[in-house]
């Protein structure tokens, strides 16, 4: 009874959370139905004696769920979740700051709004170029038949098998090494150097990505790299 009184008395906040990814590519029903989900997953994890906020610790649940099927559905190249929250993020300040002045922000201004560095913000905002499907026919002048695009590209970046194979082999290892981590420092260390994607995340990124305090989050890293520092001793990780 406890659990469906929380779900009933929180599907207001999934529909205002749904409300900011509208026109991203998924219906809005879609969008509810995702967050339905998210809230759901909140309700079976939130532990009362962490000390957060249930609608706090639910808000990251719903807006995970959203964009995750966000980045699965409406898009051909998949983006990490707390990718696409830092876009919705970087959105909504340079639509202030157009508001306030006039005009477009430059790259520096949102970075020091958002107190990032201009170069993840330029990355941040390559990763959302529209894409296009290799798949795509193309009609060729003088040609009797049509060509895919990916016929038309050159792969100058092919990878010896090699260099794929070592490259395996050192995940292997990482996630080997990270298995000494319990969940939450696991998840952590992850975000924190970009090892699941290759974009890193700021404490406060973090924080919001995890419903977790900035000191919990810090805590968690100290004890996750005090952990990891033991285990590659007594292993000789290199």
């Amino acid at each position: 009874m406890a659990r469906n009184r929380l779900v009933l008395t929180h599907l207001r906040l999934v529909a205002s959370i749904a409300r900011r990814y509208r026109n991203r590519g998924l219906p809005f029903a879609d969008l509810l139905q995702e967050g339905y989900m998210g809230l759901m997953i909140a309700v079976g994890k939130f532990d009362p004696d962490l000390g957060n906020r249930f609608s706090t610790y639910a808000s990251w649940w719903i807006r995970q769920s959203m964009t995750r099927a966000l980045s699965n559905q409406s898009r051909t190249i998949r983006l990490p979740v707390h990718l696409n929250e830092l876009m919705t993020r970087l959105r909504r300040i340079r639509s202030e700051l157009q508001s306030a002045t006039g005009r477009k922000p430059t790259i520096d201004e949102l970075a020091c709004a958002m107190e990032e560095n201009p170069e993840k913000i330029v990355s941040v905002m390559e990763a959302f170029q529209p894409v296009d499907s290799l798949d795509r026919e193309l009609f060729v002048d003088g040609a009797e038949s049509t060509c895919a695009l990916s016929d038309m590209i050159a792969d100058n970046q092919a990878r010896e098998p090699e260099a794929l194979a070592e490259e395996g082999l050192l995940q292997e290892r990482v996630a080997h090494l990270l298995d000494c981590l319990n969940e939450r420092e696991r998840r952590v260390v992850s975000l924190r150097f970009g090892i699941e994607d290759g974009v890193t995340c700021s404490l406060n990124e973090v924080s919001s990505a995890m419903g977790l305090s900035r000191d919990q989050v810090g805590k968690a890293s100290c004890q996750a790299m005090r952990k990891l520092r033991v285990r590659t001793r007594k292993e000789d990780f290199v």
